[in-house]
């Protein structure tokens, strides 16, 4: 198959632009990334483009929002992406916070119903898009049947989180104990959690 410029793609291409991306840490990616690695391995930004669109039908990858992407794991070799790493990379900057951050360290018993997650970026959900959801409160992204909340904060209140390990490939932000806990106390309308 050729794409408008005459340049041959193919499932292979679209494979070996996953691979190269995880090859390199980039387990969720954006357009821009794919682009690049695109041109590394000689492939046009309108191939790139129709790989993503083939992979996202064959199910190795998802779009979790407009030029952003992650891998589902479904390939041999591919890993599943923890929620923790796709919450941090919705909206950035952010950090795991409130009940999630307490649930990470062991300071609660219950799992969290929701990723929750702070952040200095005003953030738009696609509920808040919909007109029916509109007046709800509580507003956030529903990826693969996880809720992702974010909680906005003024740029001087972004402190207290710490860069924590998940396992030998993920990596992600998430607030110490004393602040998580600072959390809980200082905005009670997160705790039905």
């Amino acid at each position: 198959m050729k794409d408008k410029r005459g340049i041959r793609y193919s499932g292979s291409s679209g494979l070996k632009l996953i691979q190269s991306l995880y090859s390199q840490g980039q387990f969720v990616f954006s357009i821009e990334d794919a682009d690049q690695i695109g041109r590394e391995i000689g492939l046009s930004p309108f191939s790139v483009r129709i790989c993503l669109s083939e992979m996202i039908a064959s199910g190795w990858i998802k779009r979790i929002r407009r030029g952003l992407y992650v891998g589902t794991g479904s390939l041999p070799g591919f890993l599943n992406v923890p929620s923790f790493v796709i919450a941090t990379q919705l909206v950035r900057p952010s950090a795991i916070s409130h009940w999630s951050a307490l649930s990470h360290h062991d300071l609660i018993e219950q799992i969290p119903q929701q990723v929750f997650a702070t952040t200095t970026k005003k953030v738009v959900t696609p509920s808040m898009r919909d007109s029916k959801t509109k007046r709800s409160n509580s507003h956030s992204w529903i990826i693969e049947g996880v809720s992702y909340r974010f909680i906005t904060v003024k740029p001087e209140h972004f402190f207290g989180w710490e860069e924590v390990w998940l396992d030998e490939h993920f990596r992600v932000p998430v607030f110490v104990k004393e602040r998580a806990l600072l959390d809980i106390f200082a905005t009670p309308a997160f705790l039905e959690g």
